[in-house]
């Protein structure tokens, strides 16, 4: 009995895995390729390892990691950590967030892998990042709010029956201002 007789589900499943994942044996196909970002980008705030993502493509670990590199142009967890980058640099941004929570969310296993990947990607450490970028909003939000406590608005759905004290000095104080 020839090994073709003995194994065809294998054969099969061998010749589907080389249609999906490795077109004539050369590289990483598109939709796979694809599909791998697609599953980085779902799941970059959990422990997605090259593994996961090489069965995603039904290829070894060490295959997919050399085909994706080949096709992408860096290794899948460099791919990932600049999506968890970016995913941090937007929480960084809330200010009742901690670096260690920031850190968690984006799915670093410590905060020395969280500020060494932040910082070589972005040429500075998480916690100057946010000063820089607090700092920066700073004036804008001091502009944003003197702007909106000169701004007249209408009061919506008056009729000039003021209810409360409050009220009518709000309606009548505005009217006054009203051009």
């Amino acid at each position: 009995m020839s090994g073709k007789q003995r194994h065809p589900a294998r054969i099969s499943q061998l010749s589907q895995r080389e249609q999906t994942a490795m077109p004539n044996n050369s590289g990483l196909a598109d939709l796979c390729e694809q599909r791998a970002k697609e599953v980085m980008l779902a799941r970059w705030s959990s422990e997605l390892t090259v593994a996961q993502m090489a069965e995603e493509c039904s290829m070894s670990p060490a295959e997919f990691e050399r085909a994706f590199c080949e096709k992408a142009g860096m290794l899948p967890r460099k791919y990932l950590a600049q999506i968890r980058v970016t995913e941090a640099k937007k929480l960084l941004l809330e200010p009742h967030l901690s670096l260690t929570d920031v850190r968690v969310v984006c799915g670093f296993r410590s905060q020395r892998d969280f500020t060494q990947n932040f910082t070589r990607l972005t040429g500075e450490s998480p916690a100057a990042w946010r000063r820089r970028r607090s700092a920066a909003l700073r004036p804008m939000a001091s502009v944003y709010l003197r702007e909106l406590a000169t701004t007249r608005v209408p009061l919506a759905a008056t009729d000039g029956n003021a209810t409360s004290a409050e009220h009518k000095g709000l309606v009548s104080a505005s009217r006054a201002n009203w051009p």
